[in-house]
């Protein structure tokens, strides 16, 4: 996320008149250099569009910027937040195998989570609705051969809007495909949440066998959940 291009500095301090135009002028720039030059850091500059600058960008560009990231994902390793991103730091690593434990090469991991204040973008304090459709923090992995992966980010809070009168724990949505497998999506929940003391959580979190991460401190800065998923042939 560090390795943002100059000419986005320029941008964000442009007049509201036209701003929208020169936002898409900085994502086309972005895009064209990513088409020619498919580096890391130029993939990350076109992510950190959204993650740090969701609401100068109109629900289109987003959908725009969404659909090349997705396209030009190849790396087993990302982040979904920025260094300067609020709330205690984490990270979250895995693999992706069959029934049988074989590793699968080249699944699509497609992770998004709510942010320090349970919204999933700006709006949704207003609105009080979640955006889990339009997330502004988020992320698009490829495994490898080993069918490991890893992300970093930050824990995510609470929606601050009930159901039934219960606290919705703390999630991370992963949706997994992969060629020859069925689509897997879940919700990784974290065993020391306080919601999820209620039996309707644990209950819920089982019944759909959604991943229940043991959260450890990993050299003191942060914290390291692992998160292997299984993926049944079609």
């Amino acid at each position: 996320m560090k390795h943002l291009l100059p000419l986005l500095i320029g941008v964000i301090s442009l007049p509201l008149v036209g701003q929208s135009v020169r936002w898409q002028a900085a994502i086309n720039a972005l895009k064209a250099r990513l088409s020619t030059q498919a580096t890391r850091p130029m993939y990350d500059s076109l992510h950190a569009l959204i993650t740090n600058h969701y609401a100068h960008l109109t629900t289109n560009q987003r959908s725009d910027i969404r659909k090349t990231l997705d396209s030009e994902a190849r790396w087993a390793v990302g982040t979904l937040c920025s260094a300067t991103e609020k709330g205690p730091k984490m990270t979250i690593s895995g693999q992706i195998t069959d029934e049988l434990g074989t590793p699968i090469p080249n699944a699509r991991l497609t992770i998004y989570h709510a942010d320090q204040q349970g919204y999933y973008a700006p709006a949704d304090a207003v609105s009080h609705k979640m955006s889990e459709t339009d997330p502004r923090l988020f992320c698009v992995l490829v495994t490898g051969q080993s069918g490991s992966y890893r992300f970093g980010t930050v824990r995510p809070a609470s929606y601050p809007i009930q159901y039934n009168g219960r606290t919705i724990p703390q999630h991370i949505h992963i949706n997994c495909t992969a060629e020859g497998y069925k689509t897997r999506r879940v919700q990784v929940v974290f065993a020391d949440d306080p919601a999820m003391n209620d039996p309707y959580w644990r209950t819920w979190a089982t019944r759909l066998t959604y991943p229940i991460l043991q959260l450890k401190i990993t050299n003191g800065i942060g914290l390291h959940g692992n998160c292997d998923l299984v993926m049944s042939k079609l």
